[in-house]
């Protein structure tokens, strides 16, 4: 990895811990839509590339991983779902796999860069639910450019303890939304994550 890349991954590192605390008093832990604009201007003022990328994603608690470890599969049923989770507490969420509503996309929505080949997923974070063993932070996978992700394959990861599966989506429609265009708190939170950034340059 030569210098020049180096200072990049770093740049994008620092980019998502800095954008999201940034963002806690003007949005809400589900704004995707913001986060990843936000992220994507913030990396291209550094020269970084990255793009939007749709997805919907499943979170399955560490009681639920076990119980699929046990039986090689996912509850066959609402019927057996209800059972797992009274006999020990196995749980799942999904982000991005509602149904569509008047004023809210439905979809999950996470950046790449390809030339670093990381996806960034920002709001990952919604999916917390500490009741049931689920503690997620903004997030960056690793995930190669010719990977079966990008051909609609699930991508699956583990974190704490928890097992995601990542589904790319052809959905576009977050592109009407208000936090994808010229948003003022959008631009004025990518205007100061850049600031801060800088200034640590010094």
């Amino acid at each position: 990895m030569d210098t020049q890349h180096k200072q990049e991954d770093r740049r994008i590192r620092q980019v998502v811990r800095t954008i999201r605390p940034l963002m806690a008093h003007s949005f809400s832990r589900d704004s995707c839509i913001a986060a990843t604009r936000i992220c994507i201007d913030s990396l291209a003022a550094f020269g970084v590339v990255a793009e939007p990328v749709a997805v919907r994603v499943v979170i399955f608690n560490p009681a639920m991983v076990r119980n699929i470890e046990r039986f090689g599969r996912l509850p066959s049923s609402r019927e057996e779902t209800l059972e797992w989770y009274e006999r020990c507490g196995a749980w799942s969420v999904g982000i991005g796999s509602g149904l569509s509503q008047p004023g809210r996309w439905p979809g999950h929505l996470v950046a790449y860069v390809a030339a670093h080949r990381l996806l960034i997923d920002l709001s990952l974070d919604q999916a917390t639910r500490r009741e049931h063993g689920i503690v997620l932070n903004p997030t960056v996978l690793e995930v190669p450019v010719d990977s079966p992700f990008f051909n609609g394959e699930p991508l699956i990861e583990t974190i704490n303890g928890c097992l995601l599966s990542y589904e790319r989506i052809s959905n576009d429609g977050y592109q009407v939304s208000p936090n994808w265009h010229v948003d003022p708190p959008v631009v004025a939170i990518t205007q100061k994550t850049v600031a801060i950034i800088q200034a640590r340059r010094r």
